[in-house]
């Protein structure tokens, strides 16, 4: 809540100047005033995700507890009341999708994974639909690796290497558990690069195949997918491949945007290798003539910064080593002219100094400092060329914990931009955790006493939520992220923040310097000063969702229908839910357009919507709003777990609690006599009739919505026609045997032929009503050879009969 205190309290943080007549084009009030309405008509929301751990198995419950929070004051928001949360695979197809609504104030949920999901990394999506202002690079995105220990009993990693003449190879090893290489394994494998190929390789005595390919047919996203089956099960993984241009990139960030000749400057950089993940370098500084200025050394992470004075009619460059690797990097060309910000900041204190070349210095000017944390202002300065070079401390106790950026305007604009980071214990909590007794037995109630306070050390009322796992398995320094980490630093940070949790150790508490090199390496932040002055404010295309909302479109047989009469019926909630049978009218507008607003139901409630003209017919479509929203590439490099062997314990100890729990849960039935079988029911169609009357429910090639959400929550299309009992199922060569021979046979979906491309590409499992595989060329027929496609603007669910019609949205 400290951002509450704007310009009116800082007066004890800024050392107060004369102020001058502005030859701006803004005055400070003005600059106030976009500040303010930045954050009362265009506020931002930021969406956290608390669960236990960063790696899991098929089978588990990914539990979770959101918070949403205002993005620039970090109080639990209470504006939207629907909270959506995906899980995605590396291919960004969304595999699981929850919309959430607020509980007494909270959003919690959890995610089940299926147990024959593949091993390799996902991700976990989550926004508010009002977040989508924002853009996607503000959505809560968080990789989990997850692994499968029911189905595969294999382990596998790859190495990417890069050869002679721009050849480059991928090296896949496959193992057992017990880290046996398993060897003469045949392995089906697609690498998908500039084009895609699917190929066939034996593994050597090591447990290898190898790979080869030109570094030139690379694109920004590629990947690899590997397929083989041991024993008669199936094991599929997919892996992203790295940059492979070089083998360590190094980039140079001079403090405040420039090198000014004849100043002393800070230079900070980052090396990263192919991976993407920082690389741990040392170098040398030399000027053009080979002349030794300065050594320098990086943190793990691959980020440092030194300090050095260019001087006028020389260049500079770096030799970097990295074990046995060095290359040249040149620094960027210093300046004769120019004006930078310089930072630093002590435990009580930051120190701010302008630098200037003797040009600038030489005639009058003025220039705007403003100073915002999380797009709030904390002041806003005219300062003219007395100031420059005199250091302008800051009292550190009147800033608000986070991201601290100071812009320098003049005249045309942003000359120098520089990021601090500002740890204020002032404005934090203190958790104490105290067990009831030292120790406990297993199946033993455990009691634990959770005690918050302030920094003062005064009781303090909140929210919170507790994890609890096997720290065998998972410590806490192995978390991606924390709330303090993602709220107070990657959220604000456009791009790749690598393993935040690094600057907030609990062991090493918090890294300053090492956040100080992040800072001054990774300049895109969420607020953009510049637009702010410059009144360029958001566009609020996505409302907020204060209640649950179902939209569309109705269409008769002569175009859209107007004034058409909907009613909409509540027919099964969740249980523990009430509101069955509830009813809700509304009329489409001139348009044909419909919306029902104003109820709270939870994920998974079903509805009934009926709709007739305004003169009665019932012959309708009914076009539902897709809730879909666009998925952003999130190429976030990752570690591999799959090699650790803390990890391959966890696999087996999972291994073990299903096999457990299954013995368990297994019982001895009397004998019983199958008297009939549950049969499809009819759909009013004589052709699908006709196909399915020799069917039961049970039948492989039967597929409805109760049978997916029962046997195949969560799955992809491809593992969805693992269950159909087909002779060959191959995702990555997108071809299905129904029998030896027969390939690729006719799907129908929701009563519409379908390629496999489209199925793959628009279709997700859970939206099918039913899904049929045609077994027969007689059947097929009735369809001819081209695909009944839906009119355009929806994707036909079912088609009508009497009274009711759906449409799911469109691709």
């Amino acid at each position: 809540g400290m951002l509450c205190c704007l310009l009116c309290c800082l007066a004890a943080v800024f050392p107060v100047y004369a102020q001058t007549t502005a030859p701006l084009s803004d005055t400070i009030r003005n600059i106030v005033d976009r500040f303010k309405r930045l954050n009362t008509q265009f506020p931002q929301e930021k969406v956290y995700l608390h669960h236990d751990k960063p790696v899991y198995t098929a089978g588990d419950d990914i539990w979770f507890r959101a918070y949403v929070v205002n993005a620039t004051t970090h109080l639990p928001n209470r504006l939207s009341r629907l909270l959506y949360v995906e899980l995605l695979n590396q291919r960004d197809t969304i595999l699981y999708k929850e919309k959430i609504v607020m509980q007494q104030g909270e959003f919690y949920g959890d995610i089940h994974l299926a147990d024959t999901l593949a091993p390799g990394y996902y991700r976990i999506r989550a926004y508010t639909s009002f977040m989508r202002n924002a853009g996607d690079d503000f959505y809560y995105n968080e990789p989990v690796y997850i692994g499968n220990s029911r189905s595969y009993k294999l382990l596998s990693n790859v190495v990417w290497r890069r050869g002679e003449g721009g050849n480059a190879e991928a090296v896949v090893t496959f193992r057992d558990l017990n880290e046996k290489p398993i060897a003469d394994a045949e392995i089906s494998y697609t690498l998908r690069l500039k084009n895609r190929s699917t190929k066939k390789a034996t593994t050597n005595s090591r447990g290898e195949i190898v790979i080869p390919f030109k570094i030139g047919d690379m694109q920004d996203r590629n990947t690899l997918q590997v397929t083989t089956s041991i024993n008669g099960v199936v094991y599929r993984r997919s892996f992203q491949a790295p940059r492979l241009g070089e083998d360590v990139a190094v980039q140079f960030f001079p403090e405040g945007g420039w090198l000014l000749n004849g100043k002393d400057c800070t230079v900070a950089f980052k090396a990263l290798k192919t991976s993407g993940l920082g690389q741990q370098v040392s170098g040398m500084l030399y000027d053009r003539n080979g002349q030794e200025i300065i050594d320098f050394e990086s943190n793990e992470l691959g980020m440092g910064r030194f300090r050095f004075r260019p001087e006028k009619g020389m260049s500079y460059y770096a030799d970097i080593r990295s074990g046995d690797y060095t290359k040249r990097v040149d620094l960027p060309e210093a300046k004769d002219s120019g004006i930078v910000l310089n930072a630093g900041q002590s435990a009580t204190r930051v120190m701010l100094m302008i630098q200037a070349t003797d040009d600038i210095m030489a005639r009058d000017g003025q220039w705007l400092l403003v100073m915002h944390s999380r797009g709030a202002l904390l002041n806003a300065l005219m300062l003219t060329k007395e100031q420059m070079g005199i250091a302008i401390p800051i009292n550190k106790s009147q800033l608000p914990s986070g991201i601290l950026t100071f812009t320098l305007f003049d005249a045309n604009g942003p000359v120098s931009e520089r990021m601090l980071f500002i740890n204020n214990t002032l404005d934090q909590l203190k958790i104490a955790i105290t067990p009831g007794k030292p120790s406990y037995g297993k199946r033993e109630r455990v009691a634990l006493t959770i005690q918050v306070t302030n920094a003062k050390g005064e009781p303090v009322e909140t929210s919170l939520s507790v994890a609890v796992t096997d720290d065998a398995i998972v410590h806490p320094d192995d978390m991606q992220s924390t709330i303090f980490s993602n709220l107070l630093l990657s959220s604000d940070l456009k791009g790749y923040v690598q393993n935040p949790h690094f600057y907030f150790n609990d062991s090493t508490g918090i890294r300053d310097t090492d956040l100080d090199y992040l800072m001054m390496t990774q300049g895109w932040s969420r607020f953009n000063t510049e637009q702010v002055l410059h009144n360029e404010f958001p566009d609020l295309a996505y409302p907020l969702e204060l209640s649950s909302t179902i939209s569309g479109t109705v269409r008769g047989m002569t175009g859209v229908a107007r004034n058409a009469n909907l009613t909409l019926f509540v027919t099964r909630v969740p249980k523990g839910v009430e509101g069955n049978n509830q009813v809700f009218a509304e009329k489409t507008d001139d348009a044909g357009r419909f919306l029902f607003s104003g109820f709270e139901y939870p994920d998974s409630t079903e509805y009934l919507l009926q709709a007739r003209s305004s003169g009665g017919s019932g012959n309708m479509f009914v076009l539902f709003d897709s809730d879909f929203v666009p998925v952003k590439s999130y190429d976030s490099p990752v570690p591999d777990y799959e090699s650790t062997g803390v990890f391959q314990k966890y696999l087996q100890r999972s291994y073990e609690q299903f096999m457990y729990n299954l013995d368990a849960q297994m019982l001895v039935l009397e004998g019983i006599t199958v008297e009939g079988r549950e049969v499809i029911p009819k759909t009013g169609d004589s052709v699908i009739d006709m196909i399915t009357a020799g069917m039961s429910r049970y039948s492989p090639y039967y597929m409805d919505a109760e049978k997916i959400s029962e046997n195949a929550p969560g799955y992809t299309f491809w593992q969805l026609l693992d269950l159909c009992s087909l002779y060959f199922v191959s995702e990555q060569e997108e071809k299905i045997e129904i029998r030896a021979g027969r390939k690729n046979p006719l799907i129908l979906v929701d009563g519409f032929s379908r390629d496999l491309r489209y199925v793959e590409d628009f279709v997700h499992p859970e939206e099918i009503d039913r899904m049929i595989i045609i077994r027969d060329g007689n059947e097929a027929a009735f369809w001819g050879h081209e695909t009944r496609r839906p009119e355009s603007g929806g994707r036909l669910a079912r088609r009508v009969y009497g009274e009711t019609a759906g449409i799911l949205p469109g691709p």
